[in-house]
């Protein structure tokens, strides 16, 4: 038992002190791609991220069911909010992030161009099925909504809209061809070589795309701290920029 004993203490002092568990960050889907370059970043800097990505409303409903996060970052304000008012953040680390914009997107064999106006008669313009985010829950899908109701394309197409767990499955529903047209993040387009913009839609369409950033309650320790400080840095934020994200600033 003695020299057990002394194993264990040996190997736990041999242990680089650096090897602390990872800082599990709980990120938006649009976030994905953009995240896990960073997160290369930060291995160089000593800190280790885990990026888990998925749709916001998800998230914090994992979160709030005790999902082991450290940060969490929304792509709206209302389920930062949603966290907030369940004591789930510490309200003084929040901060927005990014902004982002919203694309019409369609298929190669989808309509060029849609005019993004009130008078285009857009349920004769294409035949297919439109794909959204799930627009009673997820940010992206929400915004959608948003913009086609205020188009006054939301009746015609309801019957239309293929919802999708998070906004880069809807566009693989459009990369995939199963859906003649989606809505998605402007980031996200940039990404797909097998969808084209066929409109950009106004931001006075749609609420501000914002993406807010906080620590989760319980997990402000040092090296989340860190994290945090690193993915708001000017050097992240100018990665984010590359990308296509936008600087709230402007």
């Amino acid at each position: 038992m003695t020299a057990l004993i002394i194993v264990i203490l040996f190997l736990a002092l041999c242990t680089p002190a650096n090897a602390e568990r990872p800082v599990t960050v709980y990120a938006a889907a649009s976030l994905a791609g953009v995240l896990e370059e960073l997160a290369d970043s930060a291995r160089a800097q000593g800190i280790d991220l885990r990026i888990s990505s998925g749709g916001s409303s998800t998230l914090a409903r994992q979160i709030e069911m005790g999902a082991p996060a450290d940060l969490y970052v929304s792509a709206n304000t209302q389920w930062m909010d949603y966290l907030d008012r369940a004591g789930l953040i510490e309200p003084s680390t929040r901060m927005d992030l990014v902004g982002n914009g919203l694309v019409l997107i369609a298929s190669q064999d989808g309509p060029d161009r849609i005019s993004l106006n009130r008078g285009f008669n857009i349920a004769d313009a294409f035949l297919g099925r439109v794909a959204i985010a799930d627009p009673d829950h997820v940010p992206g899908g929400v915004y959608a909504k948003q913009a086609l109701k205020r188009l006054g394309w939301w009746k015609r197409l309801q019957n239309r809209i293929a919802p999708a767990v998070d906004v880069r499955a809807a566009l693989a529903l459009v990369e995939r061809g199963e859906c003649e047209m989606g809505i998605v993040y402007a980031t996200d387009a940039r990404v797909s070589d097998s969808v084209r913009v066929a409109g950009r839609i106004r931001s006075d369409l749609h609420e501000p795309i914002v993406y807010p950033i906080a620590i989760v309650h319980g997990k402000s320790g040092r090296r989340t701290r860190d994290a945090l400080d690193l993915l708001a840095s000017e050097r992240s934020r100018q990665i984010l920029r590359k990308h296509g994200f936008k600087d709230l600033s402007d």
